[in-house]
């Protein structure tokens, strides 16, 4: 997903785009966060599935908002 952006953002037109800010669910720092500005949150507390998500390299699976 970073790389699309960043591919298009170099298009034409493409550097009035904002920034890219990954949100981490795991409550803690991985790997990528020297790389990519990473807002690192909290995991909800157990049994709160009101917007329950799932870390994945596609971003946010949200459930139980129907």
């Amino acid at each position: 997903m970073y790389y699309w952006f960043n591919e298009a953002r170099r298009a034409r037109g493409g550097a009035e785009m904002g920034g890219f800010t990954r949100i981490l669910h795991s409550g803690k720092p991985d790997e990528f966060v020297d790389e990519i500005l990473t807002f690192v949150a909290d995991p909800l507390p157990e049994g709160d599935q009101a917007a329950a998500c799932a870390n994945h390299g596609m971003g946010c699976n949200c459930r139980g908002l129907e």
